[in-house]
């Protein structure tokens, strides 16, 4: 069964290409990774990246530091 969700909050992530907005985030199933779509934050190119790929960006708000 794969599910997507559409994250409430606005949420940063370090990526392959760059910072980046996370779009979507779909999950299709236990045997494979979450895949993130996000949009780059400099080109405004949309992406799709495995959850290996991305990084949570540091938020001192939510007690991530810097990384």
């Amino acid at each position: 069964m794969i599910t997507i969700y559409e994250p409430r909050n606005s949420l940063e992530v370090e990526t392959p290409k760059g910072r980046a907005t996370v779009w979507l985030i779909t999950d299709y199933g236990t045997e494979t990774e979450k895949i993130f779509t996000c949009i780059i934050k400099t080109s405004g190119e949309i992406w799709e990246f495995g959850n290996s790929k991305v990084k949570a960006t540091s938020n001192i708000t939510f007690g991530r530091g810097n990384t």
